[in-house]
């Protein structure tokens, strides 16, 4: 046990007094985390199942013969362009006419275009908004 000397008198600083209730911030970290995690899938996921339906109509597969980084099936490219989006989502752009095996849809590629742009911009503008 530890002595304690009634006769000392403890003064608290600025410093040793945390203005912060502990599960405040808790429930504010936990608040934000859903938040970000809906907005972003809402913004993610579209990218993903865009990139998955034009994948599949331009007839863009895995080939037996190929080991390519850029060899893989629709589902994922989808999956890739969901978790790395801003490296996957120009290569899928710059090599979709190189791995694909058939004409494919405009639309979805448009689609897939702009829903892919979308975060990329709105994450840039939200970078330089804080910077200037």
């Amino acid at each position: 046990m530890k002595d304690v000397n009634p006769d000392v008198e403890i003064v608290k600083t600025d410093q040793d007094i945390n203005p912060h209730n502990l599960w405040k911030q808790i429930a504010g970290l936990s608040i934000a985390s859903i938040v970000v995690t809906l907005l972003g899938g809402i913004i993610l996921v579209p990218a993903g199942v865009f990139t998955f339906a034009d994948a599949w109509t331009a007839g863009i597969s895995k080939k037996k013969n190929s080991e390519s980084f850029l060899n893989m099936s629709p589902l994922a490219w989808a999956i890739v362009m969901l978790g790395l989006l801003l490296i996957a989502y120009p290569l899928y752009i710059i090599n979709r006419n190189k791995l694909k095996t058939k004409k494919g849809s405009l639309a979805f590629f448009v689609i897939t275009i702009l829903s892919g742009a979308l975060p990329i911009v709105l994450t840039i503008s939200i970078i330089l908004s804080r910077l200037g």
